[in-house]
């Protein structure tokens, strides 16, 4: 799951309107407009749908622009945690660990 609030700069008169064409978008919620201003709360499956939100809000007639002021993406826990605890083991055998940097860079 994606979280992300974006505010929508208008450079259309008829807030109103454009408000409406925002609400229309399943994704997304407005949450506050003022003074050609729309702040905008959507919420999606992964970042690719964030992505299509945004540039479907960028496409919407009387928007200005669009910025992106807060993203949160939820992980599958599960799978980060296990991959973690096995890195993470003392009982690891040394061959196991797979190294791919250069320390060279550093020096």
């Amino acid at each position: 799951m994606n979280i992300s609030s974006m505010i929508v700069y208008s450079k259309l008169n008829n807030l109103d309107a454009l408000i409406k064409d925002i609400q229309s978008i399943d994704e997304c919620e407005v949450a506050a407009s003022k003074d050609g201003k729309i702040v905008v709360v959507s919420q999606t499956k992964d970042t690719n749908d964030q992505i299509k939100v945004f540039k479907n809000l960028e496409n919407l007639k009387g928007v200005d622009s669009v910025s992106m002021v807060y993203s949160y993406e939820e992980m599958d826990d599960d799978k980060i945690s296990t991959q973690i605890s096995k890195m993470l083991d003392d009982d690891s055998d040394i061959k196991d660990v797979k190294y791919s940097g250069d320390v060279n860079i550093f020096i």
